[in-house]
């Protein structure tokens, strides 16, 4: 039998011993694929290391953009614009999640937002704006919506703004301080509400103003009331004689005051010049600017 290396023997069917070549590989073949598999094994080790640490780096950066940057108030519209480092650009926000209050902590003084507000385009800002009955709570109440020294915004979880990755914003994140832009609009006598109204049964004039007025700065003695026939030409008039009350009962700062005559105006006014104030189209009530003032 022929001699070969390496070579493995086995009996045969007739009995003889025949030879079959085997493949062994040299040491610097096993050396190779040794270095090979290994370079794969490691640059599979390498891959998912770096794609851990980028999924880990992305999460970090979510939870770190949820932040609540800087807020606006404005007290002649009510406008409060919350602006964000990072949100998801949602249709609308719950703005019965944003509470304005006086402190950062431990507030004295709250109002919540009412209804639905919208955010922007870009997606970092949220503006909610307060109904007028909130807005006159912020108005009426010294202590808050001032300045940003007493005025600042929280908002709770469930608002409807998230960051990136859908987590939830609100809840345990601190109020910030709020910019705010003063009231400079000048009170007006509220047509809506039809601006004054006089019940000559009980000497009561009720005046209705399209904002919230501030009663300490109420002057009847020197802005005396006028009632005339009509709005310019009149020809019937009626200055009350004496100092229109308005007692704490009727006249408190707000939308409305209700100020009570004198019986001798009473009877001035009823015994008035014929066409004067027998209905609604001829009873035009006018007084000085100085009567009173706008609460801001």
């Amino acid at each position: 039998m022929e001699a070969c290396y390496p070579c493995s023997s086995f009996p045969h069917r007739d009995g003889s011993v025949r030879a079959r070549r085997t493949t062994t590989a040299t040491p610097s073949t096993k050396a190779a694929s040794r270095a090979a598999g290994f370079s794969t094994v490691h640059a599979m080790r390498t891959t998912l290391i770096i794609l851990a640490a980028v999924l880990l780096m992305a999460h970090q950066a979510d939870a770190q953009a949820q932040n609540l940057s800087s807020v606006t108030l404005n007290m002649n519209t009510g406008a409060i614009v919350a602006t964000f480092t990072n949100m998801d650009a949602l249709s609308t926000v719950d703005c019965t999640k944003f509470t304005l209050q006086n402190k950062a902590t431990a507030p004295t003084a709250t109002v919540k937002g009412t209804g639905t507000g919208t955010i922007s385009a870009t997606g970092n800002t949220a503006t909610c704006t307060l109904s007028s009955a909130a807005l006159d709570t912020v108005k009426l109440n010294s202590t808050i919506g001032n300045s940003n020294a007493d005025t600042f915004l929280s908002i709770a979880t469930g608002s409807g703004i998230s960051e990136p990755g859908k987590v939830p914003f609100g809840g345990t994140v601190t109020a910030v301080n709020a910019t705010v832009t003063k009231d400079t609009t000048k009170p007006k006598l509220n047509s809506a509400s039809g601006f004054a109204r006089l019940d000559k049964n009980t000497g009561r004039l009720t005046l209705n103003f399209d904002e919230p007025v501030d009663v300490k700065t109420l002057d009847t003695k020197n802005a005396s009331f006028t009632l005339r026939d009509q709005a310019t030409t009149s020809t019937a008039t009626y200055t009350l004689v004496d100092q229109a009350v308005c007692t704490a009962t009727f006249c408190t700062s707000g939308r409305t005051l209700t100020f009570q005559m004198t019986t001798r105006d009473q009877n001035g006014v009823k015994a008035g010049a014929p066409g004067l104030c027998t209905t609604s189209s001829n009873c035009v009530l006018s007084f000085e600017k100085q009567l009173i003032k706008d609460i801001a």
